[in-house]
């Protein structure tokens, strides 16, 4: 006797190859207005809507077969669907030396993808909203001193779930705020040719699954540059996570990989 086995739903023969298909038509309507009122200024607000039909992964949208014949085909599920509405602006500052730039923002997904507690069956049918606030400055506050620093904010909820305990918790893999700032500055005089900077990398804590039960926590690094040049010539020093910090870089599920440690490379550059 050949021992029989389920391919979405349809009893088989053991040894036999499970293939699915998915046949999805999509409306993706997208809209949105500027307004420039001079070269230094501008506003916009647009809509979008989008839609990512099913695959076998989160992150692999083109397969849509099961990993083994009595898993679901991922082309049961319905496709990921999402909107965005956001406005914005961008305003040239001292004769356009600087460039401030903001924008806020309110995403839905709905039916998204996730893999399950153990990290091997795909679900789907959750609802997500995200409401941001994205600001961020850049330029040269003189011509030797540039700056740039950013700012995100994320408030995110999972507002509807097939797991009732989901329902009001936090978006897996994305922090509530995260912050850059870097700054070089460009010596002039006897010291002409040196080049020196430094900023900071803020990221909060990051929950790994819908039901909250696992974070990554949030860190901070130090990066620096030490860089002069000569000639034809550039030998620069650039300095990773200064102060050591033990963080986590990325996350895969359950599990989280290391950042790099304190790291120096040094460079020499040549213009022919």
């Amino acid at each position: 006797n050949v021992a029989a086995a389920t391919c979405n739903g349809v009893s088989q023969a053991a040894g036999f190859a499970c293939r699915s298909g998915s046949n999805t038509e999509f409306l993706t309507p997208q809209v949105g207005v500027i307004f420039e009122p001079t070269q230094s200024q501008n506003y916009y607000v647009s809509y979008s809507s989008s839609a990512k039909p099913p695959g076998v992964s989160v992150g692999n949208g083109d397969t849509i077969a099961g990993s083994t014949p009595t898993t679901p085909g991922s082309a049961d599920f319905d496709p990921e669907e999402s909107t965005n509405l956001e406005a914005g602006a961008r305003i040239g500052l001292f004769d356009d030396r600087m460039q401030l730039q903001g924008a806020i923002f309110q995403t839905r997904k709905e039916t998204a993808k996730e893999n399950d507690p153990l990290g091997n069956i795909l679900r789907s049918g959750d609802s997500q909203e995200i409401t941001g606030l994205e600001i961020g400055v850049g330029g040269a506050i003189t011509d030797q001193w540039s700056i740039t620093a950013n700012y995100t904010w994320l408030d995110t909820e999972t507002t509807d779930s097939a797991t009732a305990a989901n329902i009001g918790k936090q978006i897996a893999f994305t922090p509530e705020q995260a912050a850059s700032l870097w700054t070089t500055y460009n010596f002039l005089g006897g010291l002409e040719g040196l080049e020196v900077g430094g900023g900071l990398t803020y990221q909060g804590e990051v929950w790994l699954n819908a039901a909250n039960t696992g974070v990554s926590p949030s860190y901070t690094t130090l990066d620096g540059l030490v860089s002069y040049g000569f000639d034809r010539y550039r030998v620069s020093l650039n300095a990773y996570n200064l102060t050591d910090e033990v963080y986590f870089a990325q996350v895969h599920g359950n599990r989280l990989t290391p950042g790099q440690g304190r790291t120096f490379i040094a460079t020499l550059g040549v213009v022919f």
